[in-house]
């Protein structure tokens, strides 16, 4: 029974039985659904001959047009556009199909698009048709017939129409999938659900906007409601399909609206909170000014990455037989690629940072390893005692978290991450980069040295 096709489950009252003590019951549902989808039989094969026929029919539709041309005597005889595959072509009786496509099917010269060319050519001898007057005698008149694939796509109408035949179709399926597939048709709900997946979708995209901005705006300058009101503007400019009064009751508008309120409060409260903070530091915490600045040591067959050569914000001053080099970079994670991007470099091209902002110690940065199911490093050791293997015994913990799976106990598992933090001697910076990318430990940060 819970299997039966007729049967639909919606959601609200998947809910209701859930709370009425019953959760079972859309288990058992969902999984009677799954084992009657895998029961598929072939849909063509259960219908009867006429309907085959109809479903042909309509298929065949769907595809691209078959054409003929054909030309009598050479003053007709013309290029031929459009053309995505050649069929068959004869030349006063003689086939001479594959001549077509090895020898004047080509691209159309600034274009995509492919055609046969027939002007300017010499047919008799392209054909090998002959070379004496007798010719026309014995073959008549020369004539030119092409049938071929063209390259011009149904158009919406013919598609839309091929869609409704298609389904017709499969309702006299004795094949449940294929019947159930035929008779389908969206309901008003879901119609109405899926107009506003755009906001559905809008409301992680703010999240993650307002994440990503961290990496080098200050959260205090992060446009709040300037956001919050791009969500609402549209919002509003979605047009209710299904009359007002059924849209603002509908489960698509509550699932926009209301966390559009919660999110509208949240940053509300943000945004007031910025205040005083903006009206302290003003415009001097911005990221167009500050700098750190690196000392850096180049070998003499060292180049400098892409990066450093085209980007504004980064400034170079090199002195010292251009072996020594004071690099201006700037601040948050983007200090943090760039300098991966100068530890990447081929060993014959190394450099060495000898300083950071007067800090010529020790600086932090941050690694990432991913766990397997026991929560052990899938590349084996944890990352300090990889380090210390190879070598780099004078790093050090500072501290170690783990990203614990926070995915439903239905849905498939997310990869769960060990994050260390270790303090690292300067000098030895971009040689611990170069040894995590050989460990396959991911290099997240490295923190700079700003001070306000």
């Amino acid at each position: 029974m819970l299997g039966s096709p007729r049967l639909e489950l919606p959601m609200s009252l998947t809910q209701m039985l859930r709370w009425g003590g019953f959760p079972e019951i859309p288990k058992l549902y969902a999984e009677a659904q799954r084992r009657r989808a895998t029961e598929f039989k072939d849909a063509s094969s259960s219908l009867s001959k006429n309907v085959q026929k109809e479903l042909h029919t309509a298929v065949d539709s769907m595809k691209p047009a078959v054409k003929t041309v054909s030309f009598h005597g050479l003053d007709e005889f013309r290029n031929v556009y459009g053309v995505a595959e050649v069929i068959s072509a004869t030349f006063t009786k003689k086939d001479v199909t594959e001549t077509v496509r090895q020898q004047l099917f080509q691209t159309r010269p600034g274009h995509s698009e492919k055609f046969v060319q027939l002007q300017g050519i010499n047919y008799d001898k392209v054909f090998k048709y002959g070379y004496t007057k007798l010719s026309k005698f014995f073959y008549g008149t020369r004539t030119f017939q092409m049938t071929y694939v063209s390259t011009d796509r149904p158009s919406g109408a013919e598609r839309k129409d091929a869609v409704t035949r298609i389904k017709h179709a499969l309702r006299k399926s004795k094949s449940n999938f294929a019947a159930r597939m035929g008779k389908a048709k969206a309901s008003q709900r879901a119609m109405l659900l899926h107009q506003f997946k755009l906001l559905e979708y809008m409301q992680v995209d703010i999240i993650k906007d307002m994440a990503h901005s961290l990496d080098n705006t200050p959260w205090y300058r992060y446009n709040f409601l300037g956001t919050i009101a791009t969500y609402f503007q549209t919002l509003g400019e979605v047009s209710p399909s299904a009359g007002l009064p059924a849209t603002l009751v509908s489960s698509g508008f509550m699932t926009a609206f209301v966390p559009g309120i919660v999110k509208a409060l949240m940053f509300g409260q943000l945004q007031l909170a910025a205040l005083p903070v903006k009206a302290t530091f003003g415009e001097a915490y911005d990221t167009n000014i500050l700098k750190t600045t690196c000392l850096i040591y180049t070998g003499e067959h060292f180049a400098w990455p892409r990066a450093f050569n085209n980007r504004k914000d980064v400034r170079r001053q090199q002195f010292y037989h251009q072996n020594l080099a004071l690099l201006t970079l700037p601040v948050f994670q983007e200090f943090s690629d760039l300098v991966c991007q100068l530890a990447r470099r081929p060993e014959s091209q190394s450099a060495v940072i000898l300083d950071i902002d007067g800090n010529s110690d020790k600086v932090m940065m941050k690694l990432r390893q991913s766990l397997d199911s026991n929560k052990n490093p899938s590349s084996g050791n944890n990352a300090l005692e990889a380090l210390h293997e190879s070598g780099f015994d004078n790093v050090h913990e500072v501290s170690k978290f783990l990203a614990e799976n926070d995915a439903l106990r239905s849905s498939k598992p997310r990869e769960q991450y060990r994050f260390t933090a270790v303090m690292v001697p300067v000098v030895d910076l971009l040689d611990v980069i170069r040894e995590c990318d050989k460990l396959n430990i991911d290099v997240v940060q490295i923190f700079d040295m700003l001070d306000n």
